[in-house]
């Protein structure tokens, strides 16, 4: 049996595990502007072609995925959508759209020719932008050019966009006065983090294949506490741990030490983060298991300060919390924070390529919106509930079917969860709190 797991390129299709509930946002919910973060190496090309896959199947979008990797000019942009176009010219020229259609001199006339053709087969044009990192170096010279794309982005009827970054995106509102700080504006954020652990472990036994890779629990435990469950750990470890039989050995100590393209990836992200996450990381590396109130005595911060640092180290899968503990999130990270190659020049690190202010109003914007779809999630699991309670009422003095007895045990626990994560948001931030009490009064 060959190696199943990819490393370091992106993948899709039957390659693609987890993130259905984010998907289905990105595509279903509103608005038709979204912003997906992530870390380096955290999936994000991945996601977008798994989208521009999946909504190729027909429906509602015409896909079309956007490089900026690389670009420098609003030229370039141009340019570079004209090319994602021939990449696409089978389904463009399905709703009449040719090379000659477009203007590759001018890309808010190719982009609105695109939209325009898809109104009129009864479709959205979904644009899928990869590596906006780009317009940094845009916005710093040509502000007039993010403006225009941002107004043709938002202003187009019939373009839905997502962005998928790193936070160093953020820096575009330090880059001057309007029109360059406001393009992030009217842009939903998303966060991609960690995998589930159900998700986790069909990617272990690659469940999407004709022939599945063998993963006892012994195993599959030790590569979650290895790798927090973050994709590309765990794509780098399972292909390390894959026997040719088939099946993934129990990971050894020495299979725990970050390999140096690892190593690099966690030094990239460390540059990304800000002053107080990194602190705080630190802190937790040094005394965990450590409480919040132990914390916040040993970095000063706070109440609301450490919240949010907390709230946005765990987002991103650097820390977990248990029984009111804080530790690292997986055994690579730890060995990488604590070895002696890196610890050091970690503590020595004073350059930052992200501020605390914008972080902190990043995470306030992230933790604001998932109460929104958290309260909607609880609407709706609530009444899933009743209605699962009212089929067993009626078989009073009968006995109950087990499989309905073990619906409602599920949605009593989806519920329950929903509310653990509302709790943990509400004492984020003093503005996500007072949102929480206008809902939970619009709704009363």
């Amino acid at each position: 049996m060959h190696n199943p797991y990819v490393v370091g390129g992106w993948v899709r299709g039957p390659n693609f595990y987890g993130y259905t509930g984010l998907i289905q946002d990105l595509l279903n919910e509103p608005p038709d502007a979204y912003w997906v973060v992530s870390l380096r190496r955290g999936g994000k090309t991945s996601l977008l072609k798994e989208i521009e896959t999946l909504t190729l199947a027909g429906g509602r979008y015409v896909p079309l995925y956007w490089n900026l990797e690389g670009l420098s000019s609003g030229k370039g942009l141009s340019e570079e959508l004209c090319y994602a176009a021939e990449d696409a010219e089978d389904r463009l020229s399905e709703i009449g759209i040719h090379r000659r259609d477009l203007h590759c001199y001018d890309f808010r006339l190719s982009l609105r020719a695109m939209a325009k053709a898809c109104r009129s087969h009864q479709k959205d044009l979904l644009l899928l932008i990869d590596e906006p990192e780009a317009l940094l170096k845009i916005g710093a010279s040509e502000p007039d050019t993010l403006a225009l794309l941002r107004k043709t982005l938002q202003g187009t009827k019939g373009i839905r966009t997502v962005l998928a970054s790193t936070r160093l995106l953020l820096t575009l509102s330090t880059l001057g006065d309007a029109p360059t700080s406001p393009f992030l504006y009217g842009f939903v954020k998303k966060y991609l983090g960690p995998m589930s652990r159900e998700d986790a472990e069909d990617l272990m036994r690659q469940t999407k294949m004709p022939v599945q890779v063998e993963v006892s629990k012994e195993t599959a435990n030790a590569i979650h506490e290895a790798t927090g469950d973050h994709s590309y750990l765990l794509q780098s470890l399972c292909f390390r741990l894959f026997e040719p039989d088939g099946y993934l050995r129990t990971p050894e100590e020495d299979d725990l030490i970050p390999i140096d393209i690892v190593a690099e990836n966690f030094l990239l992200n460390w540059r990304f983060m800000s002053p107080k996450e990194r602190k705080t990381l630190l802190a937790v590396a040094q005394m965990e298991p450590v409480t919040e109130k132990e914390l916040l005595s040993e970095l000063g911060y706070n109440l609301y300060e450490a919240k949010t640092v907390l709230y946005s180290l765990q987002v991103y899968g650097y820390l977990k919390l248990k029984d009111g503990k804080y530790t690292l999130q997986n055994l690579m990270l730890r060995n990488w924070i604590n070895s002696k190659a890196y610890r050091r020049l970690l503590e020595n690190t004073s350059e930052a390529m992200l501020n605390d202010r914008e972080t902190e109003e990043l995470m306030k914007e992230v933790g604001e919106s998932e109460v929104r779809h958290l309260f909607e999630k609880l609407e709706s699991a609530q009444k899933d509930l009743l209605r699962l309670q009212e089929r067993r009422d009626m078989f009073a003095g009968y006995l109950v079917p087990l499989p309905l007895l073990k619906q409602i045990e599920e949605k009593e626990k989806e519920i329950d969860s929903i509310v653990t994560s509302l709790s943990r948001l509400e004492s984020l931030t003093p503005e996500i709190k007072e949102l929480i009490d206008k809902i939970v009064q619009g709704a009363g």
